[in-house]
């Protein structure tokens, strides 16, 4: 995304056990300055209210709250197909993206390109997989009101 001119930065949060291969990859990339490792966050919502993309890579996730999170909060969300759940209430292209562990970065970046000046376009799957999320797995109205205001 950088070599396209995409004002971009990533931010990885917590400790999986590729943390020092990722960091050293960064380095070798020299993307120190656009590369962020957080560490474990409790404020988590935080951070997503924050983003455009909530990227999940996981290989090994059941049931991946971060995902439904970020659905709630009406983020564009990229993950890998067949890992857990996501299949159930993703449809690819329409409410988020579910792509090929095997070419997840490629792809991620693919799709952050094709959509970087898209903001109409990233709100519709956005609002498309908050709706999912809500009536698949019948969110309380006391939780909702929660993310609605930090949405707002």
């Amino acid at each position: 995304l950088r070599r396209r001119k995409v004002d971009a930065a990533l931010i990885i949060m917590d400790e999986g056990p590729e943390l020092n291969k990722v960091k050293k990859r960064v380095t070798e990339f020299s993307m120190n300055e656009h590369v962020f490792f957080y560490g474990f966050q409790r404020n988590v919502l935080d951070y997503i209210a924050a983003s455009d993309y909530l990227l999940n890579p996981s290989l090994t996730d059941a049931s991946n709250s971060v995902v439904k999170e970020a659905g709630l909060l009406e983020k564009v969300v990229i993950t890998c197909k067949e890992v857990g759940d996501c299949d159930d209430y993703i449809i690819n292209g329409e409410s988020g993206f579910l792509v090929e562990a095997s070419s997840f970065a490629s792809e991620a970046a693919r799709i952050i390109f094709d959509l970087k000046d898209k903001d109409v376009e990233r709100e519709c799957i956005g609002s498309k997989l908050r709706s999912n999320v809500v009536s698949r797995f019948l969110c309380s109205e006391e939780l909702i009101n929660q993310y609605e205001a930090l949405i707002t």
